[in-house]
């Protein structure tokens, strides 16, 4: 029989203690809400900009707009601010002396993101998770990046790229014959995409228009791009085939075309770089199968091409849509090219050493770069502005910084800081090399931006090489790019 204790229960059936009992449950509940909606704060962190729908608002905005949304914050004129997002914090710096203060400060490390890119947007397996957990695995598996883009090996992927992009050309009116090209955008896209990957992956390249087609023929470029517009969402890791089911499609075509690549050992080719040739030997030795490869090696085709073809196009626009423009840079042209009776040899060496055509592409990529880095803070640390005051950075938080506000900022660019003027970069004064240190940024900065010196010196190429074929044929031409629409 069961024993009765009726002190313990109310008239109405309840214990004495519910009441009590739920109010301190509600209480430690608004509290635990209170923490997560509203984190506390030290008074030396940078000022937080609160979202105007608590605890989702900034997330929400992150995923509808992806990087551009962190543009928009320039609208506070901060130096940096915190931007409170589901619980942690976010730190967004816009002053170019903090943002060269945090790409060279050993407390704020670049690792910690590359196992988040690999996790949530290449999507690698566990086993290759764990394989990158390994300090010693990942500095192995990066050991070939540097060698191979430097030296010789760039020069002869520089040189098969110019050499499939020269090729194309030749096709081209000779004679004052008029060549039309209905859409200059795609051509130039594909021009430019397909000689890159050519040069990357030899003969076997399995970044195609035909491998890649996504209905539209739109080839390595578009899937890269495709990819590329949603990375920030992707890195969230929060249900991506909802949020970003174009992206997650375009990751699949591309890792679906790298595992056949690797997988019949086409990049052991002679004609492979020696990037892709060095780093796939080094996996494959320390483990690595082919459907590790296919997720883990896809950063190559992305980062090749989300900068190179967007500054070539807009250079060949902006250079070509003013006759000024287009006589300086057919003048340097002229001038690094040798002429035989049936070919011509561009000297690249003495291309980048010619000022104007350097500067369309630092302009062209100082205006269009969309690019945003990253820090994950390890310790505490304090990053001072030119101004001397300080601001402190708390451990296990995340420093990010988009391209697009230190670029685009008037104070440093002058009141034409929208308006593409290669001028700004050619003779330009000490005191304003100085005001601009550090705000221009268009491979990130640090140790990993290497492969822009592949990007800067095939733009260079490319603009030389369609500058000298421009005076040979016309091209008819309209094309859209974003809201512009430009008659070259």
């Amino acid at each position: 029989m069961a024993l009765q204790y009726p002190f313990l229960t109310r008239l109405d059936g309840t214990s004495p203690f519910f009441l009590p009992s739920a109010a301190a449950a509600l209480v430690l509940l608004l509290w635990l809400l209170k923490r997560v909606l509203y984190p506390t704060y030290d008074p030396r962190e940078p000022p937080a900009l609160r979202p105007k729908i608590p605890f989702v608002g900034h997330v929400y905005s992150i995923v509808r707009e992806g990087g551009p949304y962190f543009e928009r914050l320039k609208s506070a004129r901060m130096p940096i601010c915190t931007v409170p997002v589901l619980g942690g914090k976010l730190y967004v710096i816009n002053s170019p002396t903090l943002i060269s203060a945090a790409v060279s400060c050993p407390s704020m490390s670049f690792d910690p993101f590359i196992l988040v890119f690999a996790r949530n947007v290449q999507a690698v397996s566990k086993e290759d998770m764990q394989r990158l957990k390994d300090p010693e695995y990942m500095h192995t598996a990066k050991k070939p990046f540097h060698p191979s883009m430097s030296g010789e090996p760039l020069r002869e992927v520089i040189g098969a790229a110019l050499g499939k992009i020269a090729g194309e050309l030749d096709g081209l009116g000779y004679g004052g014959e008029v060549c039309e090209v209905p859409d200059i955008g795609n051509w130039l896209k594909n021009l430019i995409s397909q000689a890159v990957m050519a040069a990357l992956y030899g003969d076997k390249n399995p970044m195609t228009l035909e491998r890649l087609d996504d209905g539209d023929m739109q080839g390595a470029d578009s899937a890269s791009r495709e990819f590329d517009k949603k990375t920030t969402v992707l890195m969230l890791g929060l249900a991506p085939s909802l949020l970003a089911p174009k992206a997650v499609a375009a990751r699949n075509r591309i890792q679906a075309a790298l595992h056949d690549y690797y997988l019949a050992r086409h990049d052991e080719g002679p004609d492979v770089s020696a990037l892709v040739k060095e780093r796939a030997a080094i996996k494959r030795e320390m483990g690595a199968r082919t459907i590790d490869l296919a997720s883990s090696e896809m950063d190559i085709p992305w980062v090749t091409l989300i900068n190179t073809v967007p500054a070539l196009i807009w250079v060949f626009v902006h250079v070509f849509s003013q006759r000024d423009y287009a006589e300086r840079a057919q003048q340097e042209a002229f001038e690094t090219t040798s002429l035989r009776a049936d070919s011509a040899t561009i000297d690249v060496d003495q291309l980048t050493k010619k000022p104007f055509i350097s500067a369309c592409v630092q302009e062209a990529l100082r205006l269009y770069d969309k690019f945003c880095g990253y820090r994950h803070i390890v310790e505490d640390t304090v990053l001072r502005d030119a101004d001397g005051r300080e601001y402190l950075l708390k451990k296990g938080s995340t420093a990010q910084w988009p391209h697009g506000v230190p670029h685009l900022d008037e104070s440093i660019w002058g009141l034409d800081a929208g308006v593409f003027n290669p001028d700004r970069f050619i003779d330009t004064p000490p005191e304003e090399e100085k005001r601009r240190r550090g705000a221009l940024m268009p491979f990130g900065g640090g140790c990993h931006g290497a492969s822009g010196e592949t990007d800067c010196r095939i733009c260079r190429g490319a603009s030389s090489l369609g500058t000298r074929k421009c005076t040979e044929s016309e091209v008819q031409a309209k094309t859209w790019l974003g809201e512009y629409a430009v008659e070259v």
